[in-house]
Formats: C-alpha cells, sequence, structure tokens
C-alpha cells in the first residue's frame, strides 16, 4: 500500500516506536501506521480524523469533526458526543460538541483537549469536563496560573510527568509546573510561512 501523505493531519507514535498517521485525502481517508518492514497498515477509514494521540497500551485517541473518539482492536468508543456547545465544567463531555484542536493522553490515561475557546480540558474518570487551563478568552498570556489565562490559539497539547505543554498558534510554547503555573520556553524558533505553508523553523529548549 502507498498513499501520499499530502493531506498529513495528525502523527504519533507509541511506546514501541510505531508510527501512526491521520490523512484527508479525496481517496485515502484514515488513520494508518507504518508496520513491520515499513508497509502501511489502515487502521480506520471509517471518518476524517484529525488530531491524534496513543496512550500507554497503543489505542488510539482522535478528534472526529466535534467528537473524540477511542479507537481500540474492539471498535470504536464515542468520548464526546454532540449537544450543547462546550459544556461547562462538571457536565459530562458524552452530550457536548468540544470543537477540539488537539488531544493527548498523559501517562495516568487522562485525557486532555485544547478547544477552540483557548482553554485545555480534560474528561475525568467519571466522564465529566474540567478546565485545566485557559479561561475560554483568548489573549496573549504566557505566564501565571494557568486556570486564569488568556491563552493563545491551542496548535497542540501534551502531558508528561503531571505537566501540560501547549503549542500555540504562534509559535511559542508554554508549560505549567506543579503548581499550576505557566512557564514559556526559555527560547525557540519561530515558524517559517511561505506560499501558505510551513518551510521551517522549530521548537527547543524547554525551561
Amino acid at each position: 500500500m502507498s498513499v501520499s501523505l499530502a493531506g498529513l493531519l495528525g502523527l504519533a507514535t507509541d511506546r514501541t516506536g510505531t508510527v501512526y498517521f491521520s490523512l484527508l485525502a479525496s481517496k485515502a481517508t484514515g488513520i494508518y501506521k507504518v508496520g513491520p518492514g515499513g508497509n502501511l497498515v489502515l487502521i480506520s477509514s471509517s471518518a476524517p480524523f484529525d488530531y491524534i494521540s496513543l496512550d500507554q497500551a497503543s489505542n488510539i485517541y482522535a478528534t472526529s469533526y466535534s467528537q473524540l473518539v477511542k479507537l481500540t482492536s474492539g471498535g470504536t468508543e464515542v468520548l464526546s458526543g454532540t449537544g450543547t456547545y462546550s459544556s461547562p465544567d462538571g457536565n459530562q463531555a458524552m452530550g457536548a460538541v468540544l470543537n477540539a484542536t488537539a488531544v493527548t493522553v498523559d501517562g495516568s490515561g487522562a485525557v486532555l483537549f485544547a478547544d477552540s475557546q483557548c482553554r485545555v480540558r480534560e474528561i475525568a474518570s467519571d466522564g465529566s469536563l474540567r478546565t485545566i487551563a485557559g479561561t475560554g478568552t483568548c489573549g496573549t498570556a504566557m505566564t501565571g496560573p494557568a486556570i486564569a489565562a488568556n491563552l493563545p490559539p491551542i496548535r497542540r497539547t501534551a502531558g508528561s510527568g503531571g505537566s501540560l505543554y501547549m503549542l500555540f498558534e504562534n509559535g511559542e510554547v508554554a508549560w505549567t509546573d506543579v503548581n499550576g503555573n505557566l512557564k514559556a520556553t526559555s527560547s525557540f524558533e519561530r515558524p517559517v510561512w511561505a506560499g501558505g505553508r510551513r518551510v521551517g523553523g522549530y521548537l527547543h529548549n524547554f525551561e
């Protein structure tokens, strides 16, 4: 099997180093993994998937339209459904249209996602929503308590060791310490764009 990566949307690796990616293309939409010998394996083509992440058991978490889904060997489990847009904290994620812009699973198995209102939210073990960063109003804050910060639009998230890492649309990166306070990266390069496409630039050196 061979596919063009022109429609690449999401990219993730599991604990063994296996690469997974999502594509949006006319004849190749779905989630794939690079199997033994470099062979491509189609995992799911049931719907367009954007951002993807994997947990410790290599289960795939993905955004699809306004839903968050979990793909396992047994099928697809919807973690958030359709309902009131961006439901408040404490409400069940299943009844919310979350409009997620990124998703990640931390080491404890918690599902975290960024939304279009410049927040990072968690789906708790009981299925309820909890905001852990951002106020719901977009801004430029990069320091102070994460829960009270008007964050820039968020492009990617990652969770590790109890800390939350965020890559913003403006190319900057921030993370939260154990007290929930924001820390900006000590140095970074902004992405370089040409003709509407990113052609260079990278991020490095977390504080």
